[in-house]
């Protein structure tokens, strides 16, 4: 009895390298991977209108150019092209030297001011004017500095002499208890309440310590990796035999494209990268213990 023949593997999907553009390319090297528009979307983070956008080689849809070349970075990556191939076509779109239209610039002529016979009247008026003013401030300031004429009654002179003398036999004794004054009770309790803003300032917590993340790679994987505060610690492809160490407040939130591709250490401790099944991408959260999410 004859076997049948025998049943081969598929091949992994052939490079797309007729296409002319990145955009061309990109999608060429898609559609023979059998993956949507959808499914690229998903891997990549991004919306299906800026997946749409890369194909078309619309890259102004994507915004800055640093974001359109990180952007196809990524996407060369996840499909399995080199993304120095899919940058050479990009640049080759782009490196186009732009000259900018020389504008024109018209300024208006000097406008001549014309001295008439307003001119000469005015300014006898302004002295005038100031003339008078300096003369108020003048009678102002001397009406101030002159001394009162106050004329005492005899009586009152007296009156004044006798209770001087009064003042002055007065006992030594009696004076000296009279200048004793008593501290009130209400200042003396006030006086521990300084202290106090000392105690609250030392109940306030410090900083939150970071932690650290080692990562090193075997292969191309795009990585995006932000502290709890939302500041980018890594957000580059990393090549293979690349080491990365970051620090930053917990939790931690770590995207890598190509899980495979990284060995990770939490604060000098190896930890098993999560899988998501049929993916090779994965997210996953660092917090402040060390454990991941």
């Amino acid at each position: 009895m004859n076997a049948g023949p025998t049943a081969v593997a598929p091949d992994p999907a052939p490079v797309a390298t007729t296409a002319g553009t990145p955009g061309e390319l990109l999608r060429a090297q898609r559609v023979l991977r059998q993956l949507s528009v959808q499914q690229a979307a998903e891997d990549l983070h991004l919306d299906v209108k800026l997946v749409e956008a890369i194909e078309a080689n619309n890259f102004q849809a994507l915004g800055a150019p640093v974001y359109a070349k990180g952007h196809l970075r990524k996407y060369a990556v996840l499909l399995g092209l080199s993304p120095d191939t899919v940058m050479e076509r990009y640049r080759s779109l782009t490196d186009v030297p732009s000259v900018p239209t020389p504008i024109p610039v018209t300024a208006p002529p000097p406008r001549q001011r014309r001295r008439g016979a307003a001119t000469w009247l005015t300014k006898p008026l302004v002295l005038v004017l100031i003339v008078a003013v300096a003369a108020a401030i003048w009678w102002g300031i001397s009406l101030l500095l002159a001394p009162p004429h106050v004329q005492l009654p005899v009586a009152g002179i007296q009156a004044s002499g006798e209770t001087q003398q009064a003042a002055d036999t007065t006992p030594v004794i009696e004076r000296a208890s009279l200048a004793t004054v008593e501290t009130p009770p209400s200042m003396a309790a006030a006086k521990p309440a300084l202290a106090a803003p000392t105690a609250q300032l030392a109940s306030v917590p410090g900083p939150q310590q970071s932690i650290a993340m080692r990562l090193e790679f075997s292969a191309a994987s795009w990585t995006e990796i932000y502290d709890g505060g939302g500041k980018r610690l890594m957000y580059d492809i990393a090549q293979p035999g690349q080491v990365r160490t970051i620090a930053g407040v917990p939790p931690l939130k770590v995207t890598i494209g190509v899980a495979d591709a990284a060995a990770v250490a939490i604060n000098d401790r190896a930890i098993a990268v999560p899988r998501q099944p049929g993916k090779d991408a994965t997210r996953f959260v660092v917090l402040a213990n060390g454990s991941v999410q």
